[in-house]
């Protein structure tokens, strides 16, 4: 299997907007770490453990949290 996986945390940084959650809190209240975050700042890839840990803290589904798309195919 070839070609790169995106991901997409845009979601996530709307729901938390949404639900009046900082990253502070996150840190401090749920367990996430700021390496996670940061992680997700750059659109880095996840484990799908630490997206699990995520629906888990924040009681949603993965696809509140992500969107996830493979590269397009490149041209010869």
């Amino acid at each position: 299997i070839g070609g790169h996986i995106l991901q997409d945390y845009s979601r996530f940084w709307i729901l938390i907007k949404e639900r009046g959650i900082t990253q502070y809190k996150l840190s401090k209240d749920y367990g996430i770490s700021r390496g996670t975050l940061d992680r997700m700042r750059k659109k880095l890839p996840l484990s799908f453990r630490t997206i699990q840990d995520l629906c888990n803290a924040l009681q949603c589904s993965s696809h509140e949290i992500v969107e996830i798309t493979p590269d397009p195919p490149k041209n010869k």
